[in-house]
């Protein structure tokens, strides 16, 4: 990623995780997580990596990847402000389109 997305980002996540550390996170700050993390299904689009592989016949690929994390809140029951949350994600080989560059 990018360090200009990677800022955005950062940026975003902090503001949906607002609250007094050391307290439950709610429903809804994990609900605006979601909302902001890339390769969520439906609202950002995969996150892609930046690596291009070239195999022996020319033709380019990198990853893709999606979060596969069904509830935020249940994979952190019981997280707090300030601590960490575990996500997944899937990777998926994606061909580059040549006619796209």
């Amino acid at each position: 990623m990018p360090a200009e997305d990677l800022a955005t980002l950062q940026k975003n996540v902090a503001a949906a995780l607002t609250g007094e550390k050391g307290t439950v996170i709610n429903a809804q700050s994990f609900n605006n997580l979601a909302k902001v993390l890339p390769g969520t299904y439906g609202t950002t689009g995969a996150l892609s990596g930046q690596k291009i592989y070239t195999l022996k016949d020319s033709n380019q690929y990198h990853y893709e990847y999606w979060l596969t994390t069904a509830s935020l809140q249940a994979a952190n029951q019981g997280a707090k402000y300030g601590d960490p949350i575990n996500l997944t994600y899937s990777a998926s080989l994606k061909w580059i389109d040549p006619s796209n560059k």
